[in-house]
């Protein structure tokens, strides 16, 4: 019994992260499972039922505030779906301190590139129309007004990268994406948030079927985590608006640099 409370509370936890910063919560919850004993091929399988939830719970709250991008989402999904598929199928491959240290370097990987500064406004002018693989966007958050430029080309690379490591990892990839459509992108940070909760729900959604297959699950972790997690990704997702974008980059960074520095120490010491 007491172990679901601290599953509930982990549930919470990782839900509240999720629609607060536009992560499915892989990074979060992972790391908060293995701290609470759970065997790293549950804690993974664990992660993708998660994220599939917490992702639909996240991004229907962010679909009415207008900060998701369908457009950009439906480059990046079907990539990212095929390359899920493929990642899944290679996890029982690699001993725990492997995966352990690859989801800590993705980690940092996303840190850096969350902090990689990009040109966020274009300019829409008559010798600078956007091609056939591009198109402009113009996003009014309050007074502000923010332009941008969306590489259709280059969001289906991002989602093929991300929708591997979210098989192989059981991360939905948010911490990956978001960071991506930031630094690479330049898409303002509240539209890659929003947009990111739907993007990876198509991955996660592939991955959580791998991984059922696999017989790696244990339900109990899984409904009392996502209980707790779909409540917690919508109260995140209501304090989004009440935000500045600086405490949500400051907040985003710690969460990576705090999940990294963990895992790293769980890889070294052989948990």
């Amino acid at each position: 019994m007491e172990m679901l409370w601290i599953y509930l509370l982990i549930g919470l936890i990782t839900g509240f992260c999720s629609g607060l910063i536009g992560v499915g919560g892989g990074f979060i919850l992972i790391p908060l499972l293995l701290l609470a004993r759970v065997p790293m091929e549950v804690a993974v399988s664990t992660s993708l039922v998660f994220v599939l939830f917490s992702a639909a719970s996240g991004a229907l709250r962010h679909g009415f505030q207008g900060t998701v991008d369908r457009r950009l989402a439906g480059s990046v999904a079907p990539v990212s779906v095929l390359t899920a598929f493929a990642g899944s199928l290679l996890t029982v491959r690699f001993p725990t301190s492997v995966l352990q240290s690859l989801l800590g370097i993705c980690v940092l990987a996303g840190l850096y590139l969350l902090n990689r500064k990009a040109r966020l406004q274009v300019e829409l002018t008559a010798t600078d129309l956007p091609g056939r693989w591009t198109y402009d966007r113009t996003v009014e958050w309050g007074e502000e007004s923010i332009h941008y430029r969306l590489d259709l080309k280059k969001a289906a690379g991002v989602g093929g990268v991300v929708g591997f490591l979210a098989g192989l990892l059981g991360v939905g990839g948010g911490f990956l994406i978001i960071p991506a459509f930031v630094g690479l992108m330049g898409i303002p940070l509240r539209v890659a948030i929003g947009t990111s909760l739907l993007t990876i729900l198509a991955s996660a959604f592939v991955g959580t079927v791998m991984h059922w297959g696999q017989g790696s699950m244990d339900l109990t972790v899984v409904w009392t985590t996502i209980l707790t997690g779909m409540i917690g990704a919508q109260l995140g997702a209501l304090c989004v608006p009440k935000m500045q974008e600086a405490g949500m980059k400051i907040l985003m960074n710690v969460l990576l640099g705090l999940s990294a520095a963990y895992l790293f120490v769980l890889a070294g010491i052989g948990l």
